[in-house]
């Protein structure tokens, strides 16, 4: 691969490719606002041949908005789509702006690619990321239902800002929901994305959930009343020496599988 030095070029003659981030065009105002103020400092990278965007499709995007008829760039000769697919993700790695939803997505069609010819260590070197993360980002990905793929939150660079509805944190624990908890099936998973979504759930609520719903209770009672729960979680941290003594009589050390008995003790009329 060879490159030119930066010259200025329409935005509006680049090409948008594939990339590493799904919501390219999503959330510009604040990117936009940057680039007025100071404008474009880091250079868009393009694949001479094609003018196909290597890097900065979402500078691109808030250029084109703006109005803008020339910005810095900077032309690479020979650049496969295996690399350009793995610099981008690099590049959003790098500055941290990209979910492990879409680190699975790629990762997953760079593997699967027959032309590419990658291994998941050879990946793994390229992308400077160990094997462990790009199989847990390919899980992610293969195991969340398509249509709450795009809502999975994105961290953008200005200010930390995030975008997008779901934690992963969130997702983990829903997805791991089966290993922790008592079995849950694909519709009851499909419910408990949509009510993380809908209240806002946090990975403790999630928790909370799955010991009610280990516990005994229905998962729709579960999530209905699983605040009522959470105050006495609250509450059981300072009742010290109650705690202390159920744990004695209970003979068990694991504080967390104290909740259902002394929930079931405290607030009988909400157990199913």
């Amino acid at each position: 691969m060879e490159q030119e030095n930066i010259i200025f070029v329409n935005p509006n003659t680049l090409v948008v490719g594939e990339n590493s981030r799904w919501r390219v065009n999503d959330n510009l105002q604040e990117l936009m606002e940057g680039i007025k103020q100071v404008g474009v400092i880091q250079p868009v990278t393009v694949r001479k041949e094609d003018n196909m965007i290597i890097c900065g499709n979402r500078r691109v995007a808030a250029c084109i908005k703006l109005g803008l008829t020339q910005i810095p760039v900077r032309y690479m000769f020979g650049v496969s789509n295996k690399d350009l697919l793995l610099m981008n993700l690099q590049e959003n790695l790098q500055r941290k702006e990209i979910s492990s939803i879409e680190v699975g997505r790629l990762c997953d069609r760079m593997l699967k690619e027959s032309s590419f010819n990658l291994t998941m260590g050879e990946l793994s070197t390229y992308l400077g990321i160990s094997e462990h993360r790009i199989k847990v980002c390919l899980e992610i990905f293969k195991r969340l239902p398509p249509k709450f793929r795009d809502k999975v939150k994105n961290i953008h660079q200005q200010g930390n800002k995030k975008f997008g509805d779901l934690p992963e944190s969130v997702i983990f624990a829903i997805l791991n929901f089966n290993r922790t908890f008592r079995k849950l099936e694909d519709e009851g998973i499909t419910s408990l994305i949509e009510e993380s979504i809908k209240n806002k759930l946090t990975q403790d609520d999630v928790r909370l959930i799955g010991l009610l719903y280990t516990s005994g209770m229905s998962l729709r009672q579960a999530i209905k009343d699983f605040q009522t729960y959470r105050v006495t979680r609250c509450e059981l941290v300072v009742l010290k020496t109650e705690l202390e003594d159920v744990m004695k009589k209970e003979k068990t050390r694991v504080i967390k599988e104290l909740y259902p008995k002394i929930i079931r003790q405290k607030y009988p009329n909400l157990i199913i």
